[in-house]
């Protein structure tokens, strides 16, 4: 009886461990100083791709466990 306890709760903690380990979502913008379709001061501009970024890492927490995904946007 101890020995099923111990396996249980052994595979308990591996499973939340596994459901634990997070999608990572990283976004890298490439000359971004050089986008010609944000025609916004540079606070704006900022918080705009700021706002993009944190969509792209959103939508990132669709994937599943462990996945990673990197964009690089030029």
């Amino acid at each position: 009886m101890k020995s099923l306890m111990s396996t249980m709760a052994l595979a308990g903690l591996l499973a939340l461990a596994a459901g634990s380990t997070s999608a990572a979502v990283n976004v890298t913008w490439i000359h971004p100083e050089n986008f010609h379709d944000l025609p916004f001061p540079g606070w704006e501009r900022k918080e705009m791709l700021d706002q993009i970024a944190d969509h792209f890492k959103k939508l990132g927490e669709n994937l599943p466990p462990g996945q990673d995904l990197r964009i690089e946007i030029t």
